[in-house]
């Protein structure tokens, strides 16, 4: 096996055993399928969450009828708050506990927070993590340079398969220091505003002491310079060509976004540069999905810079 995997928090290490699901859901029976159905919706609370919440409501049906109350209004809910809990905060907290039992959400709601609750915990494990020297021994020397060209710059870019199936030359500025400049104006998000900092990329050349690295970049330079301006940056044929190629070593088409994030992060580490700038670069709307990227608690705690605080303490 060609790469090192880097470990997630996985399922069965989560607090909540809802959480766990088969690995596989397509051979289920109806019944099994039903009972992987309420997981997911048991799953939309957390386990604390949902066991405090089942214990407040109990007092506070045993408090309703002892005074005789209807605890389905919510009106009941508000009193039984005002006497039971002393602070505002604490008559809020309470309030909304059974707000939460009077008025449960949809079931389309609790799935897909079951769904997102889960797809936290499960990680990436399906892009596992390797190093750019994988790619540039094992993989590159299979492909054509053009094909070659695309798997530099998709990595350089930390890029995703669809992200480079919807680049196109006119999004692309070639300079005269051989910096490439990219406006991403095709990602899932961009259509909504395409002036957020993470849809601008610049692949500058390498450091003169990166003597490997040069003439990959040259290389990219190149076959950029030879596409025609409404060309596609990575044409149909590509991706399915490259993924059968990963496929071989272990890899998938994500791990090559997920490493290329991952030796970001550590390099932003070591150079003292801020957690956004990788996220930029990663093309993600918040640092949340880069440190789920990343997976390394040692690089994301050294990328927030707090040891800076805590040192003077």
């Amino acid at each position: 096996m060609y790469f090192n995997s880097v470990n997630a928090r996985s399922v069965a290490d989560t607090e909540d055993s809802a959480l766990v699901l088969p690995n596989s859901t397509k051979q289920l029976s109806t019944a099994r399928l039903h009972q992987a159905l309420d997981r997911i919706l048991q799953s939309s609370e957390a386990k604390t969450t949902r066991r405090t919440r089942d214990q407040l409501w109990k007092r506070y049906q045993t408090w309703a009828s002892s005074r005789a109350l209807n605890s389905n209004d919510d009106k009941t809910a508000m009193l039984f708050a005002l006497q039971h809990a002393q602070k505002a905060s604490s008559k809020t907290t309470y309030f909304n506990n059974l707000r939460a039992r009077l008025h449960p959400r949809d079931t389309t709601a609790q799935f897909l927070t079951g769904l997102r609750r889960i797809a936290a915990a499960e990680g990436i494990d399906h892009a596992p993590v390797t190093t750019w020297a994988t790619f540039r021994c094992i993989l590159l020397p299979k492909l054509p340079p053009s094909t070659q060209a695309i798997v530099i710059l998709a990595y350089r870019t930390a890029s995703r398969m669809s992200d480079m199936a919807m680049l196109r030359r006119n999004n692309i500025t070639l300079t005269n220091d051989n910096k490439i400049v990219i406006h991403w104006t095709n990602t899932k998000t961009s259509d909504q505003n395409p002036y957020k900092g993470q849809f601008y990329t610049e692949v500058a050349p390498p450091l003169p002491e990166a003597t490997t690295s040069m003439p990959e970049h040259m290389l990219v330079m190149q076959y950029l310079h030879s596409l025609l301006p409404h060309a596609q940056v990575c044409p149909q044929s590509e991706p399915s060509k490259i993924a059968s190629e990963l496929e071989k070593i272990g890899l998938s088409w994500h791990s090559i976004k997920r490493s290329a994030i991952t030796a970001a992060a550590s390099r932003a580490a070591r150079s003292n540069i801020p957690l956004e700038v990788v996220a930029r670069l990663a093309k993600h709307a918040s640092t949340e999905s880069t440190i789920r990227y990343i997976g390394h608690p040692p690089t994301v705690a050294s990328l927030l810079q707090t040891g800076s605080l805590t040192q003077l303490c």
